[in-house]
């Protein structure tokens, strides 16, 4: 749908068997108004003369409908690319700019390069996500063995019986529970390495080693309310910029992403932005009880972890306000001879999972 001056304009896309867009149609008038046409990767051509289109040609000449394109993705016409939603694809080269996390066919030698996509074979598979393509061939097996059964245990597809309506009522049953047998397995795999990432990732955001993970941002945010009574930065004996933020460990070699606060035992800790409890517990590093608020800044989502808590006072799902008391100074995850101290550090995430820590104002 289209709006056009208050007045709806409907039109149709054809897809091809990959959910390429190919044709948009005019619903009023069945014309076409556009055609596209692209390789077997993904790159753009001319539909008449299969030549290659340069960027310039792509940008300017030919529109595409919500933006997407080839498998229906989205195109980044400017940059040549296409957003596969998990990773950018490039379709000159015919492989992703990043790798995939996980290999998940290690016995088959296509898959062992984690840029390629589909397994090198685009004219038979596409790739939703980005990622995976588990639930396409758990529909392809389900539906191979389920109507090879419903044929007698026949498991040549020409000697099936088409003209049954057997064979079909097997094929569209089998591909729907297949695809629920795929997508789950996904979601398991995917849910299983998101929470290891983020296990690991919350481990180390005290900031000794997140290396590449993180980077410093430059972001103002407004002061927030001091987490402890005195505001004052943990020292340690041999380094009085231990607890501030930035290049401060190691002769200025180690980054530290946040703040420590110091204080005793049992101190209250406040929170130092409103926002909405969004987990507890961060890690062995951090500690059982340290506490993530996610907190709405200059219109940007942060997220701000209280480190080394002794104990809690607030539950996922709360909303506080700045100056709250969240939970209780502790030395969960703090090494002997370190003073005691809560660490607050505030960040966000950036492009590939990156995390972009600010300096706590």
């Amino acid at each position: 749908i289209k709006q056009n001056g208050g007045n709806p304009a409907w039109y149709y896309l054809l897809r091809d068997h990959l959910g390429s867009i190919t044709h948009v149609v005019d619903a009023s008038t069945n014309t076409t108004l556009y055609e596209y046409s692209f390789d077997a990767w993904g790159r753009m051509r001319d539909p008449a003369t299969w030549n290659p289109y340069a960027p310039s040609q792509i940008a300017l000449s030919n529109p595409f409908v919500a933006g997407s394109g080839y498998t229906g993705h989205e195109h980044l016409p400017w940059f040549s690319m296409i957003n596969m939603n998990g990773r950018l694809y490039d379709p000159l080269v015919g492989q992703f700019l990043s790798p995939d996390n996980n290999v998940q066919f290690p016995d088959f030698t296509q898959n062992l390069n984690r840029y390629g996509y589909c397994l090198n074979n685009p004219l038979k598979y596409n790739d939703p996500d980005g990622e995976w393509f588990i639930t396409a061939l758990a529909m392809l097996a389900n539906m191979y063995v389920s109507t090879s059964a419903a044929n007698g245990w026949q498991f040549n597809p020409a000697k099936w019986d088409w003209g049954s309506p057997k064979t079909w009522v097997s094929l569209l049953q089998s591909g729907i529970s297949g695809y629920a047998i795929g997508s789950g397995i996904e979601n398991y795999i995917k849910d299983t390495y998101k929470n290891l990432s983020h296990d690991f990732m919350e481990s180390e955001s005290g900031g000794e080693s997140f290396g590449k993970n993180a980077e410093f941002l430059n972001d103002k945010i407004p002061p927030g309310n001091s987490p402890t009574v005195t505001g004052e930065i943990a020292p340690t004996s041999v380094n009085k910029n231990y607890g501030k933020f930035g290049m401060t460990r190691d002769g200025g070699l180690n980054p530290h992403f946040g703040k420590d606060f110091k204080g005793n035992l049992a101190d209250d800790v406040f929170g130092s932005y409103s926002g909405e409890v969004s987990k507890i517990g961060l890690g062995p590093d951090l500690g059982p009880y340290a506490v993530r608020i996610k907190s709405e800044i200059n219109g940007l989502n942060y997220f701000v972890d209280y480190g080394y808590l002794a104990a809690n006072h607030v539950n996922v799902g709360d909303y506080i306000n700045a100056g709250d008391i969240i939970g209780y100074m502790g030395r969960e995850g703090i090494r002997n001879g370190y003073p005691t101290h809560v660490h607050v550090a505030i960040w966000r995430y950036l492009l590939n999972g990156i995390r972009g820590f600010v300096r706590h104002a």
